[in-house]
């Protein structure tokens, strides 16, 4: 099923080709066409498509929906967009953070950002699997143990470099997965294509609009829950596991013998506040169980955070299941953070789409939880760009 707000027929007036940010998820690939703004101007967003995925979709048809997705605004336009920001997220990837070393062959004072590639390249074929298709995305470099921004290696404003760090997020996509986007990067003649992960996404989102260098972001989206701890304004900490809304849709479903889209209805008039009494009765102990099961998979998932100190107070709620009141009543109770941090109740913000941009909605385009990570994808591209 595909919804559109708008058609793409005055497009070819356009004099620049606009740009595309694209939100792969399990239960809906989101994709808004938007100019840029200029200065501290907004973005203008021209098009927003949601086209629904079918239920239990594997990553691999996930990204081949992306690629007729494209194919379609293309023939729409007449010519391909300028560039396609596409998010990665914990529904087609795995993530995992690394410190990959290189050790100079003989000390460096200067260090351009060719060499600073090659260094990080070569190491990086020692981290490929055969088995999986690797992107990697250095979060930064360190020089002898200490940060150091690449323009201040190029100048030479350091002690000689004995040694390289350079903290990198890994996002582990199946081979299957890998191939169909190594298929999607090439369509087209080679459409200009460049990924942001979702938690790269949160963190400058966090840090650049809501003043949060301390936070830890929990996404819940339709098949998986992905978890971002996020300390001092670096990614610390990232995981995730298979339990989302779909996973309480079935619950529904089986219990009351609907069908998946019946019982999806019904779980969204609940979130929505709109479901009749009689209706409410039928389902909520369903989903005070199914809340309870994604609780113990939250917990079992925060166990690789131990080891990284004391959490922030700051949790920051996203995606759709963010809408469930069940979900914002157990973190505010706190019991999962005592163990982890100083303080026992959390501060619980929930990110809408609407709020990335100060609330500003873009012309409606931009609402609930359900937006948030493409308006964080959308506004974390922006502010790289500003810099580049």
């Amino acid at each position: 099923m595909q919804t559109s707000v708008l058609r793409f027929t005055f497009f070819h007036r356009l004099r620049t080709p606009p740009l595309m940010v694209i939100d792969v998820g399990a239960g809906a690939i989101r994709g808004l066409l938007f100019e840029e703004g200029q200065g501290a101007h907004l973005p203008k967003i021209l098009h927003k498509n949601v086209r629904s995925t079918e239920p239990s979709i594997t990553p691999a048809r996930l990204i081949q929906e992306v690629h007729t997705f494209l194919f379609e605004v293309t023939k729409e336009l007449g010519y391909a967009p300028k560039k396609v920001i596409i998010g990665i997220g914990s529904d087609i990837a795995e993530f995992s953070l690394t410190l990959i070393r290189y050790a100079m062959p003989h000390p460096q004072r200067t260090i351009n950002a060719s060499e600073l590639s090659g260094f990080f390249r070569e190491q990086l074929d020692e981290h490929q699997d055969a088995s999986r298709f690797l992107l990697a995305y250095p979060l930064g470099v360190r020089a002898n143990g200490y940060p150091i921004s690449a323009s201040l290696l190029e100048k030479g404003d350091t002690r000689s470099v004995k040694e390289l760090e350079f903290p990198t997020l890994f996002a582990w996509l199946g081979r299957e997965t890998g191939e169909a986007f190594d298929q999607l990067r090439q369509m087209l003649g080679g459409m200009n294509i460049v990924c942001m992960t979702i938690p790269e996404a949160y963190r400058i989102t966090g840090e650049t609009v809501l003043d949060i260098r301390d936070g830890f972001y929990i996404d819940i989206g339709s098949e998986t829950t992905l978890l971002t701890l996020v300390k001092e304004g670096a990614l610390t900490a990232v995981s995730s596991f298979s339990y989302g809304t779909h996973k309480i849709a079935r619950a529904i479903a089986d219990a009351r013998t609907l069908s998946f889209s019946q019982a999806q209805d019904l779980l969204r008039h609940y979130m929505d506040g709109s479901l009749h009494e009689d209706a409410m009765r039928k389902v909520i102990e369903i989903i005070a169980q199914s809340v309870r099961e994604w609780e113990r998979n939250f917990l079992k998932a925060l166990e690789v955070c131990y080891h990284h100190g004391p959490f922030p107070a700051m949790a920051v709620l996203c995606g759709e299941g963010a809408r469930l009141q069940e979900i914002r009543a157990l973190l505010m109770r706190g019991e999962w953070l005592r163990a982890l941090s100083y303080v026992s109740t959390p501060h619980l913000k929930v990110l809408e789409g609407r709020s990335v941009f100060g609330g500003d909605s873009l012309g409606g385009f931009l609402q609930g939880s359900e937006d948030a990570r493409i308006g964080a994808l959308m506004h974390a591209w922006r502010y790289e760009q500003s810099f580049n």
